[in-house]
């Protein structure tokens, strides 16, 4: 069994209230497909075996939103997280088989994206409430499906067994028919792990990405390689590098 870093609530509500206020996380996946499983009832469990999946009971949704204008320094909890601990070992399951450990970076549940998960859907806001309605089904189909086929939760089964499942649903126009219902879930469980993970220092410097970076005394300038790439430019649309004395 996977078994997640846990991470404080402060860093959690900081993560999703920044994903709340640019939308970033929101506007990920395809929203018509989220729709449809809204529409036919979410997502059903599959109890083709005589064991019934069973994760238990999320707890419901409590307090009240931040607003459209969060004080990112200093958050405030102001609702809980509702996932059970089956819940989050299935969540750390899944999202390290998109993004497990290697040689440049930990896996997902090493830096704590099943906590995030888990505060963006207890998060009290409509965008969080339509990604729960898929997120919670959905963790209780992939369960019952690794039941059925392999007789044990998906938390406890191989990383190759989990690969198996994933393999028939996870391509887009390609799942295989009695898979089919959990296709939404899985896209966007990747979207979201995706894009936690991607928001941590590990993700980003996976990526490369550096953000906006302190100078230490006066402003240098520009460098050397950002004018030559600026004055190759100038030159390709007919325009001479201006002056910088």
């Amino acid at each position: 069994m996977v078994l997640h870093k846990k991470i404080d609530r402060r860093t959690t509500i900081k993560w999703v209230m920044s994903g709340v206020a640019t939308s970033a996380m929101t506007a990920c996946g395809d929203r018509k497909e989220t729709k449809a499983a809204l529409d036919d009832g979410v997502i059903p469990a599959r109890p083709i075996s005589k064991h019934r999946a069973s994760l238990g009971q999320a707890a419901d949704i409590s307090g009240t939103p931040y607003g459209t204008d969060p004080d990112l320094m200093q958050p405030a909890n102001t609702w809980s997280r509702t996932m059970t601990e089956k819940q989050l070992a299935v969540t750390a399951a899944l999202a390290d088989m998109f993004v497990p450990e290697d040689e440049h970076s930990p896996s997902a549940s090493a830096v704590g994206v099943p906590d995030f998960l888990d505060e963006w859907i207890s998060a009290p806001y409509e965008g969080q409430q339509r990604d729960r309605a898929i997120i919670l089904p959905g963790l209780t189909w992939i369960e019952q499906v690794s039941i059925d086929r392999f007789g044990k939760g998906f938390a406890t089964i191989s990383e190759a067994e989990r690969a198996s499942i994933l393999d028939d649903v996870a391509v887009y126009g390609q799942e295989k028919d009695e898979l089919k219902e959990g296709a939404a879930f899985i896209r966007r469980f990747r979207s979201l792990t995706m894009g936690a993970f991607f928001s941590t220092p590990e993700g980003m410097a996976d990526i490369g990405y550096r953000g906006n970076q302190p100078t230490a005394g006066p402003y240098p300038g520009p460098s050397q390689e950002a004018l030559d790439h600026l004055q190759a430019h100038l030159q390709s649309i007919g325009l001479k590098m201006p002056s910088l004395g």
